[in-house]
């Protein structure tokens, strides 16, 4: 089972996932599953809910349509028609069939440094954009939109974009059967893919939210008169130290992508 989500920022478009992938009645291994494409100026993110093997394969399909140029408008036609041939051709055939492949896809893209960043959400041969700014599939979908509900805003810059990602999925993973392991995070911004590495997630980002969650709580229950430990100058200190912590992790984030990218130009430099 996956939990995958998307959130569209006025500077780019995350999407974050969980790495467990379950083999029934046989196994638990953990697996990417937000694969990202880059090219010159361009980005495409994809990741989904269902059959593994055919998400990899329609998401290489995709690429081969995207990667030519060509308008927003343009993209999105061809990536639509890419689909509806992959159902056409592999899915199609199997409909009648009690296990009949099935899956559900979220695109994103952004092409050009100031080109605007699309999201979309597959429904069978369809492709369409999310009514709101964030969408999610998978077994946790209905609990992360509600999450994201709360949470989302349009301006958001896209590194607290990618904590906000991260945390949903952390809450989803800690709630949901089969949704687990390591969070994976990818945002697209000026056309550029920039992913997050789990590990990283796991052991800077976790901790935070744990700390939130515990401020969260304690704040209700002080508020409902339950919980004499919480008073309001115990819970200012915790929330301003849990505030300064995502502040610190949001400065990291950044300073390690512009290393990143330090780092990529000057290999490109390189002869």
């Amino acid at each position: 089972m996956t939990i995958a989500l998307g959130l569209l920022v006025k500077e780019g478009v995350v999407l974050a996932a969980d790495t467990q992938e379950t083999i029934p009645n046989f196994m638990k291994t953990d697996a990417l599953k937000i694969q990202y494409y880059q090219h010159s100026n361009a980005g495409l993110l994809v990741s989904g809910a269902g059959n593994g093997n055919y998400i990899d394969t329609l998401a290489l399909e995709l690429n081969e349509s995207f990667g030519k140029t060509g308008t927003d408008k343009a993209t999105v036609t061809r990536l639509r028609r890419s689909l509806q041939v992959f159902y056409r051709n592999h899915v199609h055939p199997f409909g009648q069939l009690p296990d009949c492949p099935s899956l559900q896809l979220l695109v994103a893209f952004q092409r050009g440094v100031r080109g605007r960043p699309k999201l979309f959400i597959s429904d069978q041969t369809t492709l369409h954009p999310p009514h709101v700014a964030f969408s999610a599939v998978g077994a946790g979908q209905v609990f992360a939109q509600n999450l994201l509900g709360q949470f989302h805003h349009p301006l958001l810059s896209i590194t607290v974009a990618e904590l906000l990602a991260a945390y949903v999925v952390y809450r989803v993973k800690a709630c949901i059967a089969d949704c687990g392991h390591l969070t994976n995070v990818v945002s697209i911004r000026a056309g550029q893919c920039h992913v997050v590495h789990p590990i990283w997630i796991r052991d800077e980002w976790e901790p935070v939210f744990e700390d939130f969650d515990e401020i969260s709580a304690g704040t209700l229950r002080y508020a409902l008169g339950a919980d004499q430990r919480w008073g309001a100058k115990k819970l200012s200190e915790h929330l301003e130290a849990t505030r300064q912590n995502f502040i610190r992790e949001n400065q990291h984030a950044t300073e390690l992508e512009r290393s990143l990218s330090k780092s990529t130009t000057s290999s490109k430099g390189q002869t």
